[in-house]
This record gives C-alpha cells, sequence and structure tokens, in this order.
C-alpha cells in the first residue's frame, strides 16, 4: 500500500512538471507561429549622431554591430560596440527587448563584470523596415549623469 502512494506521488509530480514545461513550450511556439507583425531578425549596424540631446559633442563616435533573433514579440541578441576612431575599444553586450506594433525597446546589458554600463534603446521601424531610428540612453561615466542621442539602425543581413 505505501509503494503504491509513492508511486502515484512520482508520478503526479512528472505529470505536473512537463504539462508545466510543455505548456509554456507550446505556447511559445503557437505565438511565434502567430505572430503577423514586422520581423526583425538578423544583423543590424547602428551609428550614433554627433550630438547629445543634451548638447554635447561625443569625444569617441560609437559603431554598434548587432545580431537580433525574434520569437513572437520578444527580443534577444548579441551586440559589439566600438567605441573610438580607430575602434580603439570593443565591449559586447547582451541585448533583451520587446517589439510592440513599430517600436522596439531594447535593453542592453554589459557581459564583463568589471564594468558598468546602462544602455537603452527605443526605436521605431520606419519604411521597409530595413531602417530604425530613435534614441539611445545611456549614463556618461565623464559626465556623471544619464544623457540621451539620436541613433540610426540599418539592416545588413537576413
Amino acid at each position: 500500500m505505501p509503494y503504491d502512494i509513492l508511486v502515484n506521488l512520482i508520478a503526479a509530480f512528472l505529470a505536473l512538471l512537463l504539462a508545466s514545461y510543455g505548456k509554456d513550450y507550446i505556447s511559445k511556439k503557437i505565438a511565434d507561429y502567430v505572430y503577423r507583425g514586422v520581423k526583425i531578425n538578423g544583423t543590424w549596424r547602428a551609428i550614433e549622431k554627433e550630438m547629445t540631446a543634451k548638447g554635447y559633442k561625443l569625444a569617441y563616435p560609437s559603431v554598434y554591430n548587432i545580431e537580433l533573433f525574434q520569437k513572437a514579440d520578444i527580443i534577444s541578441g548579441v551586440v559589439k560596440a566600438e567605441f573610438g576612431t580607430d575602434k580603439i575599444e570593443v565591449v559586447s553586450y547582451k541585448v533583451q527587448g520587446t517589439i510592440k506594433d513599430r517600436f522596439v525597446s531594447l535593453s542592453l546589458k554589459l557581459e564583463e563584470r568589471n564594468r558598468m554600463a546602462h544602455i537603452n534603446f527605443l526605436l521605431e521601424i520606419v519604411g521597409n523596415g530595413e531602417t530604425m531610428t530613435g534614441y539611445m540612453t545611456f549614463y556618461g561615466l565623464r559626465a556623471k549623469e544619464i544623457n540621451a542621442i539620436e541613433v540610426i539602425w540599418k539592416k545588413t543581413s537576413r
């Protein structure tokens, strides 16, 4: 008799585990299948304007090479930022974000633990989906304040 109870408990636990995992997996697959919005998968290149929103001229222009992956309205990816005119420094970030209508919201998180950086993008998809424009907000270490700068993203591959 105790053996039957133990077997039933283990079976119920396994069924609950499979049902919860399966539900999440299946619902994500269905959401991606029925998603009818703009797809922004692929490789992008973002370039900053020269002046920030607070009127500072950038000391080092930055170029961002981005690889985006999209599942329904959830976006993930990686970014390699090149700082300086001669690509003095390359920094890697992980990307997480969402897309709603034609607006993309992305947060970048440093892959290195010994540095501090906070970057967010709010972008609008324009034209045929090969360009995004908007603003990048960031914490400026030299000025010790939050600032923003206009950016243009161009798709480089699908």
